[in-house]
């Protein structure tokens, strides 16, 4: 059907994790070590039809304070229904064949998303498995790159068209509960991401975690790139 027709192809840099979206909102993902795809939880319908999806806010926006969040606000689970998975942004440097660690989705609406996998049964660090198990029920919505009050009728809407992030060494300030990477622990993130699609404009959107090194609320917070689009964007 063409609703379900296959839409993108990613390749982690491993060349061992690969994800295949569809159109109506569907990811699968393929080990190199598997012959069998796997349907993810949390991307497009569920078998019964019922959406695999929990409402809530973008988690940059709940640590910012942006939409007058409270203690009790909750991020969004699973892809918004109607969009499909459109650009990934690998972890390069601590991908490994057993495990993605954290990475970086986006949609054809224009939304980030954290989310990590774990091959079944794969020799990988406790660190690795404890972030795929963060994502059992689907990924966590970051930030909406087409929300900023700057953005125009050209830009809203448009599809992540790609997605990359980087470490940069910096000293950590004395927050003392950061969920952060051992290999990484001195170092702050910046993301690349840019939208386009037909009748949009192409834009470039820059964020990059605060000085402070405040990336996330508490060590028992899921996401590990949440304070990095609490500052909001530049682009």
């Amino acid at each position: 059907a063409l609703v379900s027709r296959i839409m993108h192809t990613f390749v982690d840099p491993t060349g061992c994790h690969t994800l295949i979206s569809a159109r109506n909102g569907e990811v699968y993902y393929l080990h190199s070590t598997s012959r069998n795809v796997k349907k993810l939880k949390g991307f497009g319908p569920n078998v019964d039809g019922s959406a695999s999806f929990t409402p809530g806010k973008a988690a940059g926006d709940i640590i910012s304070g942006k939409g007058k969040s409270g203690a009790g606000d909750k991020a969004q689970v699973g892809l918004t229904p109607g969009t499909y998975l459109t650009a990934v942004g690998w972890d390069k440097d601590q991908g490994t064949e057993g495990s993605t660690k954290r990475i970086l989705l986006g949609n054809s609406s224009g939304e980030l998303y954290e989310y990590a996998l774990a091959r079944t049964n794969a020799d990988a660090s406790s660190e690795a498995s404890d972030a795929a198990a963060d994502f059992n029920d689907g990924p966590i919505l970051l930030h909406k790159l087409n929300s900023s009050e700057s953005v125009g009728m050209t830009e809203s809407g448009a599809s992540v068209t790609g997605v990359h992030f980087e470490y940069l060494t910096n000293p950590v300030s004395s927050a003392p509960n950061m969920p952060l990477p051992s290999s990484h622990a001195n170092n702050d993130i910046i993301v690349l991401a840019a939208t386009s699609g037909t009748n949009h404009r192409t834009r470039l959107h820059t964020n990059q975690s605060a000085s402070s090194g405040a990336r996330a609320i508490n060590k028992n917070d899921k996401c590990f790139f949440r304070g990095v689009f609490a500052k909001g964007e530049k682009g």
